[in-house]
C-alpha cells in the first residue's frame, strides 16, 4: 500500500481491518439507545430551541479563540456549530470531507492536495476560498501565537509550503510524511477562518461557516446560537436556535434535565441513570473510545522513578474500576490509547491487579513508606469513584494514598498540569492522533514523558506515520506502545462508554466515539 490515493490513507481503511469502531456503535444503539432517540431517519421537525446542559467553567478562561481551548464542553460545541473544518470525525471515529471536496496526497504523504467545496458561505456572506485556509494554517502555526493545543495537531505541516493553486485548491507541504493527514485536520481545534480575522474575539466577529451563528455569550455561563439559513448541508440545521448552559455539577445537570430546565445534557453520572431513567428522560451510551487516565509526571518526585510508576499501575483493580466507577460502562483497559484502531498494540500483556509486585517496586525505589497524593475532583463524573477504587487498591498493599479532592470549576486551570497525581479526560481519537496530541500538544500538562524512551517511542511512531504499508505501521507502532506500556506516565485502567441524557422528544441524536451529545453536532438534532 502506498499514498497515492486519498482513500488508502484515510483512517477508515484501517479500521476497516479491524471493524470494531462499527460494531461498537450498533452495539450501544441496540443495548441502551431508545431507537427514535438515535434514529436520524424519521422526518425530522423544524424550529424550536434546544437547551443544552454542559460541564461549565469558570467565566475567565471562557473564550472564543476559534483555535483555542477555552472551557471544554463550552468550547468544543462552540467551535462545532459556528465553524466547520476541512474534515470531520463520523460517530464510528472515521473522518469524512466537511469543507474539503478532496485531499489527495503524494505517494510518500509529504505533500497533499486539497480542494475545497464551492459555494460555501461564511456567516457574513462571504465565499470559502484557499485564502481562507492558508489563512488558518498560517495562524496555528505563527509560534507568537499562543495556541499550542491546535499547532500540535498539524505540526507536520511546512510553514513555508502551504502553496495556493487556485481559487479553491491549495497544495500543503509536509515537515515530515504523515499518512493520518485527514484526521489531523479534523481535530476540534482546526476551525477554518476568514482570512484576514483577528481579535480580540467576540460575538460580533463569530464569523464561521458553521450550521449556527453565535447570538449572545455570557463567559462561564452560556452560549446562545441561532441557525444559519445559509448552511452548506442541505436542509439543516432543523432547530432555530440552541442554548447551551453550564453546570459544572453533574448531580445538578440531572436535575436540570429531570426538571425539564434543560432537553439534553452531556456527561450523565452512571449512578443516575436508573433515575434518569425512571423520570422518562432517554440514555445515550458512547461506544467506550473515551478514556480517563490517572496521569503521573514522569519529571517530578517520585514519579520520576519508573518504579514508581509501575507500582502505581499494578495497584488498581481494573475490573472493580468498571464496574464501581463505570457501573459496568466500560472495558478494561491496559495503559494504551485508542483501542480501536487497527494500531492499538492488543498483544501486549494485560496489567492486572498485584499488590504484592507493587510493595517490591516501591521497596526497591525507597518509596514504601511515602504517602502519595492523588487528586481528584467531580470534574467528570467517574474521578472521584476511580480514585477511591484506586485509594481501596493501595492499602490492600500496605500502601499510603491521599486523596485530595479539589473543586470541580477549577480543576482543569488549578489541579490538572499542575498536581504531579491526577487526573485527565480524553475523547476518543485515532493512534497517530492521539499519541501527538498526547506527547506534543499536551505533554506538559500531563505526563511531562520526555526521557529517551519517549524520545524513541516517538520517533518509531513518526515512521509509523510515514510508511504506506500497513504491516510495518503497525510493528512500529506496537513497538512504541510497548516503550510507553513499560515507562509511561498514563494509567489508564478503563475505557467508558460515556453516557449522555435527553427528553424523549429531542431526535437525532447518535452515539459517537468522540462524546459528548454527538460530538456536539446540534444541527442533526431536532424537536419532536
Amino acid at each position: 500500500m502506498d499514498f497515492n490515493t486519498e482513500n488508502t490513507v484515510s483512517r477508515r481503511d484501517l479500521i476497516r481491518r479491524g471493524g470494531i469502531i462499527a460494531a461498537s456503535v450498533a452495539v450501544a444503539g441496540a443495548l441502551d439507545v431508545n431507537p427514535a432517540l438515535g434514529s436520524v431517519s424519521a422526518s425530522p421537525r423544524r424550529g424550536g430551541n434546544l437547551r443544552i446542559g454542559v460541564p461549565g467553567g469558570p467565566a475567565g478562561s471562557d473564550i472564543l479563540d476559534p483555535h483555542a481551548e477555552g472551557v471544554a464542553g463550552f468550547g468544543q460545541a462552540f467551535r462545532q456549530n459556528v465553524y466547520s473544518k476541512l474534515t470531520d470525525m463520523m460517530p464510528d471515529g472515521t473522518f469524512e470531507n466537511q469543507l474539503a471536496e478532496s485531499m489527495r496526497p503524494n505517494p510518500k504523504a509529504t505533500v497533499w492536495k486539497i480542494k475545497l467545496k464551492q459555494g460555501i458561505k461564511f456567516h457574513d456572506g462571504s465565499e470559502l476560498t484557499a485564502d481562507d485556509v492558508i489563512y488558518t494554517f498560517n495562524r496555528i502555526l505563527n509560534p507568537s501565537n499562543v495556541l499550542k493545543q491546535a499547532r500540535g495537531n498539524i505540526d507536520m505541516i511546512d510553514p513555508k509550503g502551504i502553496v495556493k493553486d487556485g481559487k479553491y485548491d491549495l497544495t500543503v507541504n509536509l515537515l515530515k510524511p504523515w499518512s493520518d493527514f485527514r484526521a489531523a485536520v479534523g481535530q476540534r481545534y482546526i476551525s477554518i477562518i476568514k482570512d484576514g480575522a483577528k481579535g480580540p474575539w467576540t460575538v460580533a466577529n463569530a464569523n464561521g461557516t458553521g450550521a449556527f451563528k453565535l447570538e449572545s455569550w455570557t463567559p462561564g455561563t452560556s452560549y446562545k446560537y441561532v441557525a444559519n439559513k445559509n448552511y452548506f448541508e442541505t436542509g439543516k440545521p432543523y432547530v432555530a436556535s440552541v442554548t447551551v448552559i453550564g453546570i459544572s455539577d453533574s448531580v445538578a445537570r440531572v436535575n436540570a434535565l429531570l426538571s425539564k430546565q434543560v432537553d439534553a445534557i452531556s456527561d450523565a453520572p452512571v449512578n443516575q441513570v436508573p433515575m434518569i431513567r425512571s423520570a422518562g428522560a432517554k440514555i445515550i451510551v458512547n461506544p467506550g473510545g473515551s478514556w480517563t487516565p490517572l496521569v503521573m509526571n514522569t519529571n517530578v518526585a517520585p514519579y520520576n522513578d519508573v518504579r514508581v510508576r509501575q507500582a502505581m499501575k499494578l495497584l488498581i483493580d481494573r475490573d472493580k474500576a468498571v464496574k464501581i466507577a463505570l457501573a459496568g460502562y466500560g472495558t478494561v483497559g491496559n495503559d494504551l490509547f485508542a483501542k480501536y484502531d487497527a494500531l492499538y498494540a492488543a498483544d501486549i500483556p494485560q496489567r492486572t491487579f498485584d499488590p504484592k509486585k507493587a510493595r517490591e517496586l516501591l521497596k526497591a525505589a525507597g518509596h514504601l513508606n511515602t504517602n502519595f497524593v492523588l487528586s481528584t475532583s467531580e470534574a467528570e463524573s467517574d474521578f472521584v469513584p476511580l480514585a477511591l477504587v484506586f485509594e481501596q487498591g493501595a492499602k490492600e498493599a500496605g500502601i499510603k494514598i491521599t486523596i485530595k479532592k479539589d473543586p470541580a470549576d477549577t480543576f482543569w486551570d488549578n489541579t490538572w498540569g499542575v498536581a504531579p497525581f491526577t487526573f485527565s479526560s480524553w475523547g476518543y481519537r485515532g493512534f497517530f492522533t492521539q499519541w501527538n496530541q498526547s506527547f506534543v500538544s499536551y505533554n506538559k500538562e500531563e505526563t511531562q514523558w520526555i526521557n529517551p524512551k519517549a524520545v524513541k517511542a516517538s520517533a518509531l511512531v513518526a515512521k509509523a506515520a510515514a510508511t504506506g504499508n500497513f504491516e510495518n505501521s503497525k510493528a512500529l507502532a506496537v513497538a512504541a506502545q510497548q516503550l510507553l506500556w513499560d515507562d509511561g506516565g498514563y494509567i489508564i485502567p478503563y475505557f467508558k462508554k460515556k453516557l449522555d441524557a435527553a427528553q424523549p422528544n429531542v431526535k437525532g441524536i447518535e452515539p459517537h466515539v468522540f462524546p459528548a451529545l454527538s460530538w456536539y453536532r446540534f444541527w442533526n438534532f431536532w424537536l419532536e
